[in-house]
């Protein structure tokens, strides 16, 4: 079972859509955390005037508005918000894909479990009544309606089995859906 859960957070494309999503949100919150610094500019400039002697210029610049900080943490905290949401949301998947796989993995079990039974011992116990009572309405020892009650016993019994063998390959099914087969 644990072997194949890990194989389903493997291939789940819904976990990679889901971790996409917080990489985006952790960069997202990284750049929110970095516009807190102020912008910095920093320019160079050559001057040339024929007869003149060529100059450069240096400037170095830097923006620090009056309350700046007020706006940034509105952004930072959205960021990490929207960062915090992303990661308990794959989280959450996880879960969800973990449980399935188990609820999956449990009805696969239980269908077999039910086909073992059927096939060790219910079975060939239906066949053996049957033909008993078969064989007593040959000997003229019971009356017709209860070999037919035999007969409908033991086709009752097929169709269980039967229907069994469905529940095993829906199950199978949906577990290998559930494992992202």
């Amino acid at each position: 079972l644990g072997a194949l859960q890990e194989r389903a957070l493997a291939a789940r494309p819904e976990l990679l859509r889901l971790s996409l999503a917080v990489a985006r949100a952790g960069l997202l919150h990284a750049q929110a955390k970095k516009s807190y610094l102020p912008d910095v500019e920093v320019g160079v400039a050559r001057h040339r005037i024929s007869a003149e002697p060529t100059t450069w210029d240096v400037t170095l610049a830097a923006s620090v508005p009056l309350f700046f900080w007020q706006p940034k943490r509105g952004e930072i905290a959205a960021a990490s918000a929207s960062l915090t949401a992303a990661e308990q949301e794959a989280e959450h998947v996880r879960r969800s894909i973990r449980l399935e796989v188990e609820e999956a993995w449990r009805r696969v079990e239980t269908a077999r479990d039910q086909i073992r039974r059927f096939e060790t011992g219910i079975l060939e116990k239906a066949e053996q009544s049957h033909a008993m009572f078969a064989f007593a309405y040959a000997e003229g020892e019971i009356e017709g309606l209860e070999l037919i009650a035999a007969r409908r016993t033991l086709l009752e019994t097929r169709q269980a089995y039967a229907e069994a063998l469905y529940e095993s390959g829906v199950a199978t099914a949906a577990l290998r859906r559930a494992v992202g087969g």
